[in-house]
C-alpha cells in the first residue's frame, strides 16, 4: 500500500518493485524522462557510483527534467538527453553500457504537455528489445502504460505481447492496474531472472 493507507496506482506499484530491484552502484534508464519525478526517484535510490540516463523527445521534458534534478546531490551522475526511447540502443552503445540494472517508462504523452506528441506501439517495442537485450541478471524494467488516449490501448496490448514473447526461462514477468478504476494505468515488469533459480 502506499504510504497514506489507499492502494497503490501503477506508478507507485513501479517505484517499489524498482526500490525492491536497484542496488546503491545500479547503472539505469529512465527512457520517458517527462517531468522528471522519475529520474528524481531513480536518483534517489543510487549511492556514489549509480547512474542515470534520461532521455526524452521532446525539449521542454528535458529542460524540466535538468530543472528537477539541478539541486539533486547526486546530479552529476545523470545524464539527460533529447532523444526517441527508440533510439536506445544507439544511446547505449555510444557511452559503452553493455548492460544495465534497470530501467523505468512511462508511456503516453507528457503531462502537461502537447498531447499530439505521445509515445506509440513501434517506438516503445523498439525501446524493450533494446532494454532487455542489456538487462543484467537480476535486473529489473518497468513499464507504466496509460490507455485513456488514442493509441493508449494498442500500446498496453503491445506491451502485454512483448513481454508474453519472453523466454519464460529467461525472464518473469508481472502485471498491477486498480480493477474498477476507468482507464487505470497499468504497470508491466520484466524481470530477468537471476543465477539463484
Amino acid at each position: 500500500m502506499s504510504r497514506s493507507g489507499e492502494l497503490w496506482n501503477a506508478v507507485d506499484f513501479s517505484h517499489a518493485v524498482l526500490r525492491r530491484f536497484l542496488k546503491p552502484d545500479a547503472q539505469v534508464v529512465d527512457a520517458t524522462a517527462g517531468n522528471g519525478y522519475d529520474t528524481v526517484f531513480l536518483l534517489d535510490l543510487l549511492g556514489d557510483h549509480g547512474r542515470v540516463l534520461a532521455l526524452d523527445i521532446q525539449e521542454h521534458a528535458v529542460s524540466a527534467t535538468r530543472t528537477r534534478i539541478a539541486s539533486h546531490p547526486r546530479s552529476s551522475q545523470a545524464e539527460v538527453v533529447r532523444a526517441s526511447h527508440a533510439q536506445l540502443g544507439e544511446l547505449l552503445r555510444e557511452r559503452s553500457w553493455t548492460t544495465i540494472d534497470g530501467a523505468v517508462m512511462n508511456c503516453g504523452y507528457l503531462p502537461g504537455g502537447d498531447k499530439t506528441i505521445r509515445t506509440e506501439c513501434l517506438s516503445t517495442v523498439d525501446a524493450l528489445h533494446a532494454l532487455v537485450s542489456v538487462l543484467d541478471r537480476g535486473g529489473i524494467v518497468c513499464v507504466v502504460c496509460y490507455t485513456g488516449h488514442d493509441g493508449g490501448r494498442e500500446e498496453r496490448d503491445a506491451v502485454r505481447d512483448f513481454c508474453e514473447s519472453l523466454s519464460k526461462d529467461r525472464f518473469r514477468c508481472g502485471y498491477y492496474t486498480n480493477p474498477g478504476r476507468l482507464n487505470a494505468p497499468e504497470c508491466f515488469c520484466i524481470e530477468h531472472r537471476s543465477d539463484r533459480e
